[in-house]
């Protein structure tokens, strides 16, 4: 199967905001205080939360502080986690099964971050034993690179794609043309080479970005990971939360 793994990484450090940009912040401050749940409202704590100024300086950061693209992306994100966490709307095709499950992946991922040092993410993607028939959709890569871009702008740190299969550069082929350029430049291929060595095509390691502890011994690491669902939910959910905790965003 295609294996996916997420992994919190390090903080980006933006340069301090000059004052046309404070502006810029400020007034997106206003819009979402407008347009927010009244505070009445059962999911008015969980807006408010991931509305942080982080979130805010995310979406204006990755729209090139454009108040206009940032105000829409940013109100778009807003009205698709809402949707998203409703159950009334839920009527999936695999297509959207897959998306939630990447869309978990993701959530957990941000709220396992520690919040002094941590708000990006790494994600390997594994071929270990995976056959076409495995491999997800075109459709559904592209939902994902459109979530990656619209809903979690600056989030991914870097991508490593594991022992690709030909059937991987083929898809990749069809929808690099619709892939942000900056997101595209973060996408690293690794082989395994001689024992258990994984080495990037531009002669990097993963374990110069993941420390050791924390990568797969399959992936060079030492870390000897056998899934057992019971204790991998609880150990996932002690630190994180239940689905519905209420976290505030980085």
């Amino acid at each position: 199967m295609v294996d996916v793994e997420m992994i919190t990484t390090k903080v980006i450090k933006y340069p301090p905001l000059d004052a046309s940009q404070l502006i810029l912040l400020r007034k997106l401050r206003d819009y979402v205080n407008n347009i927010m749940f009244a505070s009445g409202h059962e999911y008015h704590q969980n807006e408010k939360r991931f509305l942080t100024d982080a979130t805010l300086i995310r979406h204006l950061h990755a729209r090139k502080w454009d108040f206009v693209s940032a105000k829409t992306t940013l109100e778009n994100t807003m009205y698709w986690l809402w949707t998203f966490i409703q159950p009334r709307f839920e009527n999936s095709r695999e297509v959207d099964r897959q998306t939630k499950h990447i869309m978990f992946c993701l959530e957990r991922g941000i709220r396992l971050m520690a919040s002094s040092t941590v708000d990006i993410i790494a994600i390997i993607i594994a071929f270990k034993k995976a056959g076409y028939s495995h491999s997800p959709s075109i459709a559904t890569c592209k939902k994902f690179l459109n979530i990656l871009s619209d809903h979690y702008p600056e989030r991914l740190g870097i991508t490593f794609v594991v022992n690709p299969p030909w059937y991987f550069f083929t898809t990749f082929k069809m929808i690099s043309p619709l892939m942000d350029p900056q997101t595209k430049a973060k996408i690293n291929y690794a082989f395994k080479k001689m024992i258990l060595l994984l080495i990037i095509i531009n002669g990097f390691y993963l374990k110069d970005y993941i420390s050791l502890d924390m990568l797969e011994a399959d992936f060079g690491g030492i870390y000897n990971f056998t899934f057992d669902i019971e204790h991998y939910w609880s150990f996932l959910l002690r630190p994180s939360g239940t689905p519905y905790k209420i976290i505030d965003y980085l």
